[in-house]
């Protein structure tokens, strides 16, 4: 019965794909970072490939039918051109080097829009919604002092401590001295909720005499209850205006009213639990994100990953009239989903660590064009 169910699994299992377009015109595409850290996403992907036994997994694009296997194969080939252009520009202009990659991708890729839902942003213009997330840097203690007060914990293992709300566990201790804090951390409840939001982070030890150490923080799991934004909590009871609601004016109105910290803090009561990682945070399929290059997708809508997309977004198109003008010309790899993603045509874009990443994922809020590639049939 096990073979028999595996074999199910294998060649009879459909993903889920949100509807897609064929794009018939041809597309000018370029990479405005010159495809700095492409080829280390992709070789991440494909160890996850190669030792998947699920590679017949169907779905479908504007109707035609693909496996998981032409994915991997659209990996590889697209590596090749990739390293094709990087060795190109060593020697030529690197324009000229663009416009043969490009020639290359439309020749020898099939190329899908996703479509938007009816209750998505950008179902009008067609467009995909795209917003960023990085990983936070937190300073850190394995010991619980005045400075380093709050802890960040691991998931528990007994089933009855994993649903404990934010509310029980910042505030009510539930989880406290069970052996289940990875650090202590100077930074605010906040700062923890904004990590938790970002689904994995970076730690700085704090040592005593000693250099401080890095520690990588990777999603693993949750307390299973629903996730809410404290901007909408705040929002809706008066606490900040839609011209600022900002997380610095989140953090302001906390900073200033204290003794509304616990009401704001336990409006969400999803609950993130860590772990400690040698690589960045982990996504899907515990695929190491790679910094500007991974993107992350409504399970619920678009379940199968090791997609190429390429994102191109105009700062003509920003939803926000307050967000500052971003322009980006990129390709993603989907190898993440989170739970405040919602939508067929909806990204969010891994910017990875440091102020440049934090101000993208701040900012970022604008209808762009994705394109999904894949080798054609």
């Amino acid at each position: 019965m096990k073979v028999i169910i595996l074999l199910a699994l294998s060649f009879g299992l459909f993903a889920k794909v949100p509807a897609t377009s064929l794009v018939t015109d041809k597309i000018q595409f370029d990479d405005d970072l010159n495809f700095k850290n492409m080829v280390k996403a992709i070789d991440r992907h494909l160890v996850y490939f190669n030792n998947s036994k699920y590679m017949h997994v169907k779905f479908k694009l504007a109707g035609t039918q693909y496996k998981r296997e032409d994915l991997k194969k659209s990996l590889v080939e697209f590596k090749k051109l990739v390293n094709k252009a990087l060795a190109c520009s060593k020697v030529l202009d690197k324009s000229d080097c663009m416009l043969s990659f490009s020639e290359s991708i439309n020749d020898k890729f099939s190329i899908y829009k996703p479509i938007p839902n009816k209750d998505e942003v950008g179902f009008d213009k067609k467009m995909s919604r795209f917003t960023a997330y990085y990983s936070p840097s937190l300073k850190g203690s394995r010991v619980k002092t005045q400075v380093y007060k709050h802890p960040i914990y691991k998931k528990p293992l007994k089933s009855a401590d994993q649903g404990y709300t934010r509310e029980q566990i910042e505030f009510e201790g539930k989880l406290a001295n069970k052996s289940l804090e990875l650090f202590y951390v100077k930074e605010s409840l906040l700062d923890i909720w904004l990590l938790h939001v970002e689904g994995g982070g970076l730690i700085e030890e704090e040592i005593p005499g000693e250099t401080s150490k890095l520690h990588y923080l990777s999603y693993n799991g949750t307390n299973k209850k629903k996730f809410s934004m404290l901007s909408r909590y705040m929002l809706d009871n008066g606490m900040l205006t839609e011209d600022n609601r900002s997380v610095r004016a989140q953090r302001e109105y906390i900073e200033n009213n204290p003794e509304q910290e616990r009401e704001i803090i336990s409006s969400c009561k999803s609950y993130v639990y860590f772990k400690t990682t040698k690589s960045e945070p982990l996504g899907v399929k515990n695929i190491p994100l790679t910094m500007n290059r991974s993107l992350a997708s409504d399970n619920d809508l678009f379940n199968e990953y090791g997609f190429i997309s390429f994102i191109k977004i105009n700062k003509d198109d920003s939803i926000e009239k307050s967000s500052p003008d971003l322009n980006l010309s990129r390709f993603f790899i989907n190898q993440d989903t989170g739970g405040s993603i919602n939508g067929a045509a909806r990204g969010d874009l891994y910017m990875g660590y440091g102020d440049d990443a934090k101000f993208y994922a701040n900012n970022l809020h604008a209808l762009g064009n994705q394109y999904l590639i894949i080798l054609k049939k």
